[in-house]
């Protein structure tokens, strides 16, 4: 199948998009459980370098607080290709999966081409009927090897979902942090409440 998604953010006064996503998945399915191979391709709709300052970066803190293993979709100026693996297994109601990969650079900003991003989501949770609770861990990082590259963003969520036929509803409460030195990291703290509604089509 194929799969495309762009988000909209607003805050204040500051009005603008992340960038667009686009790719296709392949998903297999065995008698311990399901394997899902995505390759994507991120293109630089959002802010530019020439953007005001916060609405460069409201897609950046967005993504680091919200799911840091999409930060890619946050690169200003930047094209990016991104792949993935996503096993998950069910055992009666107890349910886990997990998502890894990398995200290549194909550009960016300036004569620079970032180190390449590496993501990794790991959830667990229980599903009865159409309802369903999850805990879920969402990470990046640099491969590069430069020291100011050593640490991750991270985000804990504790969410809820409840199937409803036609949307699914669902509703979370996000601690994001990261583990990088006081000085180079965004100094992430907090909590986020959210609330969703995704509709099939």
């Amino acid at each position: 199948g194929g799969y495309a998604h762009i988000t909209a953010l607003s805050i204040d006064d500051t009005q603008t998009l992340t960038n667009a996503e686009l790719g296709g998945l392949y998903r297999a399915e065995g008698a311990q459980g399901a394997l899902t191979v995505r390759a994507g391709i991120v293109l630089p709709t959002g802010p530019g370098e020439d953007s005001g300052l916060d609405e460069a970066f409201l897609p950046l803190v967005h993504l680091a607080t919200r799911r840091p293993s999409d930060l890619a979709d946050a690169g200003i100026d930047s094209t990016i290709l991104r792949l993935g693996v996503s096993p998950s297994t069910q055992s009666g109601v107890v349910f886990a999966r997990a998502d890894v990969g990398i995200d290549v650079f194909l550009d960016g900003p300036g004569s620079d081409t970032p180190d390449p991003l590496y993501h990794i989501d790991l959830a667990a949770g229980i599903k009865q009927g159409a309802a369903a609770g999850t805990i879920e861990l969402s990470s990046v990082g640099s491969t590069g090897t430069d020291d100011s590259d050593d640490g991750t963003f991270d985000a804990i969520t504790l969410g809820g979902q409840y199937d409803a036929g036609q949307a699914t509803l669902g509703a979370g409460i996000t601690l994001p942090f990261d583990t990088f030195d006081d000085s180079d990291g965004l100094g992430l703290s907090g909590k986020i409440l959210s609330v969703s509604v995704a509709a099939r089509m």
